[in-house]
């Protein structure tokens, strides 16, 4: 739940460079806002992360590249669960591409589930979130080449910067010159 004198429900809506930031962004954001997570139905089959999820009131939703018409149902049944969770007042981690980044730059593509949320849940705020550092580690999917090359130390420098909560009807242009910006941030 959104903390401070505005109450209304945070969508954060990171980039996701490897398998390892839900663990990082949920650990800064779980002790002030509590967001639950969206997580992948067969990533969260063996019970301890079933329990983690549940712990963490995660909504489940499928990988839609594993299946036809019955998992496009199950994936709008999870949207409609993170409408009705904002409505509520949930803060809700949702990333945008619904997938880790298969290059150094991430494309939402034509993924329409956080638009869909959006514009269902008007009083929400969006907070973007960038992610720095991780490309190029185990955790993510470049390439060996990439991850020979660099240095594959198990300490790296990883930064995250939270962009301002913004009004859900910002317009395009704008929240990608925020997503810009909040990315020129994160180098700094």
């Amino acid at each position: 739940r959104s903390t401070g004198s505005d109450h209304r429900p945070l969508l954060f809506l990171p980039n996701h460079q490897a398998l390892i930031d839900p663990v990082i962004i949920m650990s800064l954001l779980y002790p002030k806002y509590a967001p639950r997570p969206l997580a992948d139905a067969k990533q969260t089959a063996h019970p301890f992360f079933r329990w983690l999820m549940n712990q963490l009131r995660a909504i489940r939703i499928p990988d839609l590249s594993t299946g036809g018409q019955q998992v496009k149902e199950q994936v709008v049944v999870g949207i409609e669960e993170i409408i009705e969770a904002l409505k509520q007042g949930d803060s809700i981690l949702l990333y945008p591409s619904g997938r880790i980044s298969r290059g150094n730059v991430e494309l939402v593509g034509g993924n329409s589930g956080a638009a869909t949320i959006i514009h269902a849940v008007p009083e929400a705020r969006i907070v973007l979130v960038r992610l720095r550092g991780l490309w190029g580690s185990r955790f993510s999917r470049s390439s060996d080449k990439l991850r020979e090359m660099r240095d594959n130390r198990l300490r790296r420098d990883v930064i995250v910067a939270f962009g301002k909560p913004l009004p859900v009807d910002t317009p395009a242009h704008e929240l990608k010159r925020r997503i810009f910006d909040l990315s020129i941030d994160a180098w700094d």
